[in-house]
């Protein structure tokens, strides 16, 4: 199966407002290729480039969903069959202003994630940036009044002495490799042949595989609501929903989902092949709108459901990580002011005698 990521090719807020604003201009009457050629002015680097294109294939003659779909890195599935059948039923600008919401809502769980992950990630750079400084610039000049006066060191001074003598020696090569080290380790975990692997870890990682599985149902029980709504086939919705999917392994359970359904199983009975993926609640709510013949009303009800949900995890994964973070900090500071403090105390205090 391949891999898609969506819209990687441009920033998600770009899109979004381009869509929003095409949306606008086809409701207010402005023809299809004039309101293109202003997206590809109003635009910028990429997808100004991809609007001009897709606005002379238009003039052309070509179809917007059929120009669109030229570019899946932009567009993804989702986005160029809902403009296809709104061009075939006459629904073009409706169909957009869906997109948008739709986008909208993307946008809202990459923000909350975005924002549970940021504090973390300033504290810990700040305070890596602050162990470096210490270690390179601070500690070999306390520590030489150490050996100067021959004191007997306590244990957790003569560690930060160890520390501070190691980074000395050979802080100008082990910096620049940890920051080495650390930028290959990053780009590594970006490259799409190691997804098979470090997607399923973060699965079983607490708290993060929480609200990785959070975030997959809310948008495989949007996108599949969003497109069964517009009249697309349950097969060829989950098809296009295993595109949409961020999370590999969520990607081959849906394409599994999408070959059981056209062997004529329920979805219910599908996802409950895959329990890791799908909790119980999840199932038999599906099994419930399969019954009543209104499972895109139960999808929309579920992607909702877990939109909170995932709006609760992160603002409970804040909570607990600031206290932690705030304890390290003090053990840090307070361990460096301990094993500095406490032998001069007791230097002073042997002078005095």
């Amino acid at each position: 199966m391949r891999i898609v990521i969506p819209f990687s090719g441009v920033p998600h807020t770009e899109l979004l407002l381009s869509t929003k604003h095409l949306a606008m201009m086809l409701k207010a009457g402005v023809p299809l290729f004039e309101a293109l050629s202003v997206l590809a002015e109003s635009s910028r680097g990429k997808l100004a480039r991809v609007f001009s294109a897709v606005e002379k294939r238009v003039e052309q003659g070509e179809s917007l969903s059929r120009a669109v779909g030229r570019y899946p890195d932009i567009f993804p599935s989702l986005y160029t069959k809902l403009v296809g059948i709104g061009e075939s039923s006459g629904t073009l600008s409706e169909n957009l202003q869906e997109i948008v919401s739709y986008l909208e809502r993307e946008q809202e769980l990459r923000s909350r994630i975005r924002g549970a992950m940021l504090y973390p990630a300033i504290v810990l750079t700040v305070f890596a940036g602050a162990f470096i400084a210490v270690a390179t610039l601070v500690l070999p000049r306390v520590t030489q009044v150490f050996r100067v006066l021959h004191a007997d060191l306590p244990p957790i001074t003569r560690f930060v002495v160890a520390t501070a003598s190691f980074f000395d020696a050979h802080g100008s090569v082990v910096v620049p490799s940890l920051l080495v080290a650390a930028a290959a380790f990053w780009f590594i975990l970006v490259q799409p042949a190691v997804y098979p692997f470090t997607h399923r870890v973060f699965l079983r990682l607490p708290i993060i595989g929480t609200i990785v599985r959070q975030v997959s149902i809310a948008r495989f029980s949007r996108n599949i609501a969003l497109l069964l709504s517009s009249g697309i086939a349950l097969h060829e919705a989950l098809a296009i929903a295993s595109d949409a999917a961020t999370n590999v392994v969520y990607q081959h359970a849906i394409a599994g989902l999408q070959t059981s359904v056209m062997q004529g199983e329920g979805l219910a009975k599908g996802l409950a092949s895959y329990p890791a993926l799908f909790p119980g609640f999840f199932v038999r709510i599906i099994a419930v709108g399969e019954r009543s013949g209104k499972l895109d009303e139960a999808l929309a009800f579920i992607a909702s459901f877990y939109d909170h949900e995932v709006e609760t995890t992160t603002q409970n994964l804040t909570t607990v990580i600031e206290p932690l973070l705030l304890v390290v900090v003090a053990i840090f500071v307070g361990g460096f002011a301990l094993a500095v403090i406490t032998p001069i105390y007791e230097i002073t205090g042997q002078l005095r005698r």
